[in-house]
C-alpha cells in the first residue's frame, strides 16, 4: 500500500530507514540466500536464478546446466480400490455408480463376484452421477471443458451392463456460461434439481434441461433434496449475515417458499422421510456450538397424538394391511379357478406396488412442531431416514469452536424417532447415505457398504494408468477455476488472473517433484496479492526412509559471551527441564558434555542434542565454584522452549506495566484469537486485571482466528443493576453473564505482525470508541476463507467473505490494516537492547486516560 517495489530490499538496523536493493518488476523473486560476506544475493527469479550484488544492485542471471531422472514417473499405473464417494444406486439396485480420484466407475453389487467399469478418464475432475433413463444411461458433471457442465455417459455395446463394459460414449448435455452442479432426478423422473451458477437452485426438464422456474437465487447454492411425490423440495439456504435456514418449495408450480426452522442459528441438511409425513435436519440451536438432529412434524396429527394413539393407529394400519393382502389371496384363488379371465369390473391381481407418497404439508404453527431427536455432547448431523420412517440416521463427531479438544462418542447412529433411543451403527463416522427400498448405502473409510440387517462391504478394483503432467495441469485448472467463480473480491484485486493461469501453468504441468508443483501452484496464487491463500496437500517426493529426529532443548538461556570451555548458562527458564528440582541447573553453571560428548567451541551444539527429546541424558557441568557434578535431565521439544519463552515475555512485560504505572495497569497479551487464548484472556481479567485502574491489551504477534466478538462482550458491557447481599458489598453475579467483564479504559497494542482477526479487534476498538491504539499499522490480512477441495485430495484455500470497516468509506481490511491513534515503530535493534518503545508508549497513554 505504500507503493514500494517487489524485490530485494535492505533495512537499517539502527534507524529502520529501508532502500530497494534490486526491483524484480513483474517476475517473482523467491528464496534468497546470501552469501557469507553479504555481498551477495542468489534467488530464484521466475523460473531461473539470479545473481544480486547488494553494494550496486547489479545482476546476472545463473545458467543451470545438466540432466536429472524423474523422482516420480510421468506415466505410471495405480489401482483405485478405494476413496468412493457421490454413490448413486442404479434403480434395479444391482450397480453403483461413484466417483474416486475425480473419474466416475461402476460396480456391480455383489458380495461375491467383483465387477467394476471406469467410465470416464479425462483428467479433469468429473463428479455427482445420476442415473437416467431408467438406469440405461449415467449423467454427471465434468469440468472438462473449461466450465461445470453436464454429459451423459452410457456403453458403447448396449447388451454389456456400465460394470461390464469397456468402451463408453460420453456427451455433452449442456453448454452454458456458468456452473451446472448438483444434478438431482426426481423419484418419478420427470423432473431434474440442479445448482445454477454460484447460487440458484433451479428445476427443469431432465431431457433439454430448459428451466421451469427458479426456486431459489443467492450467493451460495444451497443443498437440497426432493420429496418423495416429486411435488416438493427442501433446501438449506444462508443469508448476508451467514444464518442458514430450512426451507420448503413447489417444483410443480409457483409457491412462495416456506422457512421451516427460522432461527438465528443455523439448520442444514434436509431429509425428507419416506412416507413423506417428517423432514429431519441438523440444527445448532444449542450452546457450545454443538449441533444435533431434529424433526420436523409436518402433519399436526403426527406431533399431537400420544404414545397410546400412535401405537393403536399403526395397529390399525397393520391390520387393514393383512385384511387387504387377505383379499388379494382370496381374489387370486378365485382366478385360478376360473377358465376365463376375469370379466369387466372385477378386480386382477395386484402388482405389489405400494400405493404412492402424496406429500401433504399443514403449514399452520409448522415452525413450532420441531423436536429434538439427539442429546450427545458432540455434533450430530442428520444424513437421512430408514425405510419405514420410523429412525433417522446421523453421524457423530467431537469438538466445536468451544469444544476443541474434547473426547466422547464418534461414530454413523441411528435414532428412533419415538422413544429417541439411539445405536451405533459404526464405530467411524460415513458418507455418501443412500437409500434404495430396504437397503441403506453409504462410504466407510473409502469403502462402499450396503445395510440392511448387517453391514456388507462391495470392495472394488481398478487398474488405470496415469498421466502425471495431465494430472497436474487438471489440478491447477481446478484450482484456479475455484478462485475465479468464489474469491470475495470479483475484481481480484485488479489483477489480472487469467494471466497467472497462462504465466505459471506451464512451470506447473512440468513440475519435476510434487514440491515444485506445490510452489508453482502458491506462486500463482500469490500473484493476487491476497491473504489467507495457498495450496496444500499436493504430496512430498522424499525417501520413504529418512533421518528424522527430534532435538532436545534444556531450557535455558546461554551466555553468548563466554569465552571458555563449554556452554555457560545466563537464565533458567521457567517450567523448562533445566529449572525441574531433581535436573536443575543454574545461573553460572557451564555444560561441558552431553552423554560423554564434549561440546568444542564453535561447534554445532545442536548436534549434542540430537535425538535427545523425552530421553534420559547425562551432562557434565562445572558451577560457579569449580565444582563438577553430572546431572541426569530429559530435555523437552522446542514447541515446549518456545511457549515458555513466550510466557517469560508476557511475565516480564506485566511486571514493567506494574511497575512503571505504580500498579495502576494492569496488561494482557492475546497469543491468538482461538479458544484458549479466549479462556485466558477472561482468567486474566482477574489474574491480571483485578484492582486496576485501567488495562493494556496487547495483540502484537497475533496470528488471528475468530473470537473478537466474545472478547469485546467482556469489554462492552455495563452493569444495568448492582447487587448487594446481607453482609456483603456492590456486585454483581458473575454466574448471570456469559463472561468475566471489563469497563474500565482500555489501550490496545497492535503491530505489523498483528494478522486477520486480531486487525479485527483493533479496527472494532477504534470503530465502537472504546480506547486508544498504540503501535503500527496492522498486516492488512482480513477475509473469511473455506477451501476447494481439488480432485487428487489436495487443496486451495477460498477467500470467499470480504471484511469492511462500519464506516462513511467502508473500508476493506484486506490491504488495508488498522492506524493506530498513536504509531510508534520498534526499530530493528531494540529487541536485543531489550528496549520496547510501543508498550512504553501504551503506559503512558493509558496513565494520561486515568488522569482524565
Amino acid at each position: 500500500e505504500d507503493g514500494r517495489e517487489l524485490g530485494l530490499w535492505r533495512v537499517d538496523v539502527a534507524n529502520g530507514a529501508v532502500e530497494v536493493v534490486f526491483n524484480a518488476g513483474d517476475a517473482s523473486l523467491r528464496n534468497p540466500n546470501i552469501s557469507a560476506d553479504g555481498s551477495k544475493v542468489v534467488a530464484e527469479l521466475g523460473a531461473g536464478l539470479v545473481l544480486i550484488d547488494t553494494i550496486d544492485g547489479s545482476t546476472s542471471r545463473l545458467p543451470v546446466f545438466g540432466s536429472f531422472d524423474p523422482s516420480v514417473a510421468e506415466q505410471y499405473n495405480k489401482t483405485v480400490s478405494s476413496d468412493a464417494k457421490d454413490l448413486a444406486v442404479s434403480p434395479d439396485g444391482e450397480s453403483v455408480a461413484f466417483v474416486s480420484g475425480g473419474d466416475i466407475y461402476v460396480l456391480r453389487k455383489h458380495d461375491k463376484i467383483q465387477r467394476c467399469a471406469r467410465v470416464s478418464t479425462n483428467p479433469a475432475p468429473d463428479y455427482s452421477p445420476v442415473w437416467i433413463e431408467d438406469g440405461e444411461a449415467l449423467l454427471f458433471v465434468s469440468e472438462r471443458d473449461g466450465n461445470g457442465e453436464f454429459y451423459r455417459a452410457k456403453p458403447v455395446r448396449d447388451d454389456l451392463p456400465f460394470y461390464r463394459a469397456v468402451d463408453f460414449e460420453i456427451t455433452r448435455l449442456t453448454e452454458t456460461s456458468v456452473d451446472e452442479s448438483a444434478p438431482a432426478l426426481s423419484p418419478d423422473g420427470k423432473r431434474m434439481a440442479w445448482a445454477r451458477g454460484p447460487g440458484e437452485l433451479v428445476v427443469g426438464s431432465p431431457l433439454t434441461f430448459e428451466i421451469e422456474r427458479v426456486l431459489y437465487s443467492g450467493f451460495e447454492a444451497p443443498s437440497f433434496e426432493w420429496a418423495p411425490d416429486s411435488r416438493w423440495l427442501a433446501w438449506s439456504a444462508v443469508n448476508d449475515d451467514f444464518n442458514y435456514d430450512i426451507f420448503i418449495g413447489r417444483a410443480d408450480q409457483d409457491f412462495t417458499p416456506f422457512n421451516l426452522t427460522t432461527h438465528p442459528d443455523d439448520d442444514t441438511n434436509p431429509h425428507w422421510s419416506p412416507d413423506g409425513r417428517k423432514l429431519a435436519f441438523t440444527s445448532r440451536r444449542q450452546m457450545l456450538d454443538e449441533t444435533d438432529v431434529w424433526v420436523a412434524w409436518l402433519n399436526r396429527d403426527d406431533a399431537e397424538m400420544s404414545e397410546r394413539e400412535r401405537l393403536e393407529a399403526a395397529e390399525a394400519k397393520q391390520l387393514a394391511k393383512e385384511e387387504e393382502e387377505k383379499k388379494k389371496k382370496e381374489l387370486k384363488k378365485k382366478d385360478e379357478n376360473k377358465d376365463e379371465p376375469a370379466e369387466e369390473g372385477e378386480e386382477e391381481e395386484d402388482d405389489g406396488e405400494e400405493e404412492p407418497v402424496l406429500v401433504e404439508i399443514d403449514f399452520s404453527d409448522l415452525s413450532l412442531r420441531l423436536r429434538r431427536l439427539t442429546k450427545f455432547e458432540a455434533n450430530e448431523k442428520a444424513l437421512g431416514w430408514s425405510h419405514d420412517s420410523e429412525k433417522v440416521y446421523f453421524n457423530v463427531s467431537q469438538g466445536t469452536r468451544l469444544t476443541s479438544g474434547t473426547s466422547g462418542e464418534k461414530g454413523f447412529f441411528e435414532v428412533d424417532i419415538w422413544d429417541r433411543e439411539t445405536d451405533e451403527l459404526e464405530s467411524e463416522t460415513i458418507s455418501s447415505l443412500v437409500l434404495v427400498d430396504k437397503t441403506v448405502f453409504y462410504v466407510k473409510k473409502g469403502k462402499i457398504v450396503g445395510r440392511e440387517e448387517k453391514a456388507e462391504t462391495y470392495p472394488f478394483s481398478v487398474r488405470v494408468r496415469e498421466d502425471r503432467p495431465a494430472l497436474r495441469a487438471a489440478i491447477i485448472d481446478e484450482g484456479w477455476r475455484a478462485l475465479d467463480r468464489m474469491f470475495y473480491d470479483p475484481e481480484f484485486h485488479g489483477h489480472d488472473w487469467a494471466a497467472s493461469l497462462a504465466k505459471w501453468r506451464p512451470l506447473a504441468a512440468s513440475a519435476s517433484t510434487a514440491e515444485d508443483f506445490s510452489v508453482s501452484m502458491n506462486w500463482m496464487l500469490g500473484e493476487m496479492n491476497a491473504s489467507h491463500m495457498g495450496f496444500y496437500g499436493g504430496g512430498k517426493s522424499e525417501a520413504k526412509e529418512t533421518d528424522k529426529q527430534i532435538t532436545g532443548a534444556l531450557g535455558v538461556i546461554w551466555d553468548d559471551q563466554h569465552q571458555g570451555a563449554g556452554r555457560k548458562v545466563a537464565e533458567v527458564i521457567k517450567g523448562m527441564p533445566a529449572a525441574r528440582a531433581n535436573s536443575a541447573l543454574a545461573v553460572g553453571d557451564i555444560v561441558l558434555s552431553v552423554n560423554s560428548i564434549s561440546y568444542v567451541v564453535g561447534e554445532n551444539w545442536a548436534r549434542l542434542m540430537l535425538a535427545t527429546a523425552g530421553e534420559e541424558c547425562f551432562l557434565k557441568v562445572v558451577n560457579a565454584a569449580g565444582e563438577e557434578r553430572e546431572v541426569a535431565i530429559r530435555p523437552s521439544a522446542w514447541s515446549a522452549v518456545r511457549k515458555a519463552l513466550y510466557t517469560r515475555k508476557v511475565e516480564m512485560a506485566r511486571a514493567k506495566v506494574e511497575t512503571e504505572s505504580a500498579g495502576n495497569l494492569g496488561y494482557i497479551h492475546i497469543e491468538g484469537m482461538g479458544q484458549s487464548s479466549l479462556l485466558e484472556f477472561e482468567r486474566d481479567l482477574f489474574r491480571a486485571a483485578s484492582g486496576k485502574s485501567a488495562l493494556l491489551i496487547d495483540v502484537r504477534e497475533n496470528g488471528g482466528g475468530w473470537t473478537t466478538d466474545m472478547v469485546l462482550a467482556m469489554l462492552m458491557v455495563k452493569n444495568h443493576a448492582i447487587t448487594i447481599p446481607r453482609g456483603g458489598g456492590v456486585g454483581y453475579p458473575q454466574g448471570r453473564r456469559i463472561f468475566a467483564t471489563w469497563d474500565k479504559p482500555i489501550v490496545v497494542l497492535c503491530n505489523e505482525n498483528s494478522y486477520s482477526n486480531a486487525e479485527i479487534f483493533s479496527w472494532s476498538i477504534k470503530t465502537l470508541g472504546r480506547g486508544p491504539v498504540v503501535g503500527k499499522k496492522t498486516y492488512g490480512a482480513v477475509i473469511s476463507t473455506g477451501a476447494a477441495h481439488l480432485l487428487d485430495g489436495s487443496y486451495v484455500r477460498l477467500p470467499f467473505r470480504g471484511w469492511y470497516v462500519n464506516n462513511a468509506e467502508r473500508t476493506n481490511m484486506e490491504l488495508n490494516g488498522c492506524p493506530p491513534d498513536y504509531p510508534v515503530e520498534n526499530l530493528p535493534g531494540d529487541f536485543s537492547a531489550g528496549i520496547d518503545r510501543q508498550l512504553d508508549k501504551a503506559i503512558a497513554v493509558g496513565l494520561d486516560l486515568i488522569a482524565g
